[in-house]
């Protein structure tokens, strides 16, 4: 009998859809003309593997209400190889982190908790800070880089409160994505 993750991995692969394997382009069993090609490899493993190491993709949370900004942040976080959620506002950040630490503590096997979160201060509905405060008073304590074009000595000290790193705006994106790679490196 196989595991539910071979049979999920295989469902992937579509070998039940009447197409070749994708991982060693044998076709499944046909019933018509009685044809059948055995795969040469354990392709549900492989399919496993490739699987888990996506899931072990780094996860950014990108927040910003100005979606040339979030649009420039998830492009350039996406070539360096992490997976981006954008959100568009406070409300929905928070929403998206409930939901992921809720079933995170459920233990389900497919949520992947992000590695870091990168929201705009200035935001309507829920600010960033609102954000941070409510995910701190929760327990939670994913990194988080904040980014404002206003920075005061009261961002910086709310920032410092819940732990979490300012970058004004503008900044050289390939520095913040720099910035970004060290946040999530010392923390997972």
């Amino acid at each position: 009998m196989r595991s539910r993750p071979k049979a999920r991995a295989w469902r992937e692969l579509g070998i039940f859809r009447g197409r070749p394997c994708g991982i060693c382009a044998a076709w499944p069993e046909r019933l018509s003309g009685g044809r059948s090609t055995s795969h040469p490899v354990d392709c549900a493993a492989i399919a496993l593997s490739i699987r888990r190491f996506l899931m072990s993709a780094k996860i950014l949370v990108v927040a910003d209400d100005d979606v040339d900004m979030r649009t420039l942040l998830a492009s350039r976080l996406r070539r360096r190889g992490y997976e981006v959620i954008e959100v568009a506002d406070g409300v929905e950040l928070l929403g998206y982190l409930r939901s992921t630490v809720q079933s995170w503590t459920l233990d389900d096997e497919e949520v992947r908790v992000p590695s870091a979160i990168i929201s705009d201060v200035t935001m309507p509905g829920l600010n960033g800070f609102d954000v941070i405060e409510d995910l701190r008073r929760d327990g939670c304590h994913i990194p988080v880089i904040l980014i404002t074009g206003l920075e005061t000595e009261e961002t910086n000290d709310k920032a410092a409160r819940w732990d979490a790193m300012v970058c004004t705006k503008p900044f050289d994106i390939f520095r913040f994505c720099s910035t970004v790679d060290e946040v999530v490196g010392a923390s997972g």
